[in-house]
């Protein structure tokens, strides 16, 4: 038993060593290959030689199940809203890190068991392995739906305070496109990242309506969706722009304002709780007490 325990454990180390390998290319492939313009130009983990030409024939088939599991376009798409560039494939690697950790924590459980209180059975062993390394897989992929839903938050606040500036700045005489890059290198925060991002689209030759949609798909916000397609039909049927986006700053303001009363009306059930299960069995042990106790004391 205490063999077989060994055995897991130094597996684990070498995958944890091949993970950290895989993620952190050497630094001569970093340098010369993205200069390189013959058939091994490009990415390091495409070159020959390099440790991530090896690495993919070890960790392909876990990212292909990691794929089925979580699904790669929700990753993709996960990845695009937390504003992280990179690849679907690195953030596979990372929580692939993840996954052995935990089975790591697994193995490191049972030996503490076999020295303290006695062999454990080897299936109880391996399902405890393995579940531990799906957890370590999931606790990863949550992370990331929770660094997603923070910023989608933060773009959500952030807008109505934008679409007023745009407003003001088109009031002013401004172009679309002018207004657009004047509030984008005065906005801060993840909503004024991604407007620099879609104004230097713009200055790479993208159109002005194809890079302002693409904000609206890249953040998957409700509210910026609508405010990027009323600016889009503003610009093509020529309506009013600062109207429409006064307009949209309005709704995005009352949205707020909806979600943030939705939000007190769950915090007062959720405060309700400690009263009904802590407070009042102690208010009513109190009040009842006494009474049992007289009935008990002067009763024959």
């Amino acid at each position: 038993m205490i063999t077989a325990g060994v055995l897991i454990g130094l597996a684990g180390g070498v995958g944890l060593w091949l993970l950290g390998q895989v993620s952190r290319p050497s630094n001569l492939g970093r340098r010369v290959f993205p200069l390189v313009t013959g058939p091994y130009g490009g990415r390091v983990e495409d070159s020959p030689g390099s440790i991530g030409q090896l690495a993919p024939r070890l960790v392909r088939p876990l990212r292909t199940l990691l794929d089925h599991l979580f699904g790669a376009h929700n990753a993709r798409a996960r990845l695009t809203q937390a504003g992280l560039d990179e690849s679907v494939e690195r953030f596979r690697l990372h929580q692939l890190r993840w996954a052995v950790a935990g089975m790591a924590g697994a193995v490191l459980f049972g030996l503490v068991r076999i020295a303290l209180a006695g062999p454990l059975a080897p299936g109880a062993w391996l399902a405890l392995t393995l579940i531990s390394g799906l957890a370590g897989a999931c606790v990863a992929e949550q992370r990331l739906v929770r660094r997603a839903a923070r910023r989608r938050q933060r773009i959500a606040v952030e807008l109505p305070t934008v679409a007023e500036m745009l407003a003001f700045t088109v009031s002013a005489g401004l172009a679309p496109g002018a207004a657009l890059a004047r509030v984008a290198s005065r906005s801060q925060g993840e909503l004024g990242g991604e407007l620099r991002r879609c104004c230097d689209e713009v200055a790479a030759g993208v159109p002005l309506a194809e890079a302002v949609r693409e904000v609206g798909t890249r953040t998957s916000v409700a509210a910026v969706m609508r405010l990027a397609d009323a600016f889009v039909i503003a610009l093509e049927r020529g309506t009013p722009l600062a109207e429409v986006l006064r307009a949209q700053a309005m709704d995005a303001r009352a949205a707020g304002h909806r979600e943030l009363m939705e939000s007190a009306g769950r915090r007062e059930v959720m405060a309700l709780m400690p009263v009904v299960f802590l407070i009042l069995p102690v208010v009513v042990v109190i009040a009842v007490f006494p009474g049992v106790q007289a009935l008990t004391v002067h009763v024959p």
